[in-house]
C-alpha cells in the first residue's frame, strides 16, 4: 500500500507519474483499468487512463470538451448532493438518468467496462474522477473498496497538490 501511496504523491509534483500510479492500483486491485480526469469548470486538465479505459476516457474527454456546458453543470450539481467522501459504485454518482444517451457509457458497456467503483473530489471550480474497472457483472469486492478507502485521503491531497503545483507553474 505504501508503494501506491508515494506514487500518488510522485505523480502530484510529476504528472508524467500518474500513469504509473494507476498501473500499480490496477495490479493491487486486479482490475481490468482504471482512469483519473481532473476539470475545471468547463475544461479538462488532466486525464490519464491504464488498460481498456484509455478508449473510454478519450470519449470523455472529446465528450465533455463539446458538451461541456450542459454536461459538467449537471455532473457537478449532482456530485455535490451526492459525495460520499469515499469509493462507491459509479452509478452512485453518475446514475444512468442523468448520462443517458452519453457516447462514453455506451462505449464503456460495448467493451464490458461499465462496472466502476469511481471518488469524486471537488476541487476548486471543478472535480476529480478516480474510476477502477471490475470484472464485468462483478462489483468491486468489499476488500477492494476498503483498499481505495485506505487511499482516499493521499488521493486527494496528492491531486490537490498537483492542480497547486500547476497554478504555481502556469504563472511562471
Amino acid at each position: 500500500m505504501e508503494d501506491l501511496i508515494d506514487q500518488m504523491y510522485e505523480a502530484a509534483a510529476d504528472e508524467r507519474q500518474w500513469l504509473a500510479a494507476l498501473q500499480g492500483l490496477d495490479r493491487r486491485l486486479d482490475s481490468r483499468g482504471s482512469w483519473l480526469f481532473v476539470a475545471h469548470k468547463q475544461s479538462v486538465l488532466g486525464a490519464h487512463a491504464t488498460g481498456g479505459l484509455r478508449q473510454v476516457t478519450d470519449a470523455a474527454v472529446a465528450t465533455l470538451e463539446t458538451e461541456a456546458d450542459r454536461r459538467a453543470h449537471a455532473a457537478f450539481a449532482w456530485c455535490a448532493r451526492n459525495a460520499t467522501g469515499g469509493f462507491v459504485h459509479a452509478d452512485r454518482y453518475f446514475p444512468p438518468s442523468l448520462w443517458r444517451g452519453d457516447p462514453t457509457l455506451q462505449l464503456a458497456a460495448q467493451e464490458r467496462l461499465n462496472n466502476m467503483t469511481a471518488a469524486v473530489l471537488h476541487v476548486p471550480d471543478g472535480l476529480a474522477v478516480l474510476g477502477i474497472s471490475s470484472a464485468p457483472g462483478q462489483p468491486m469486492a468489499a476488500a477492494g473498496v476498503g483498499h481505495l478507502n485506505q487511499l482516499h485521503a493521499h488521493w486527494a491531497r496528492a491531486t490537490q497538490l498537483a492542480l497547486h503545483l500547476g497554478r504555481q507553474r502556469a504563472r511562471h
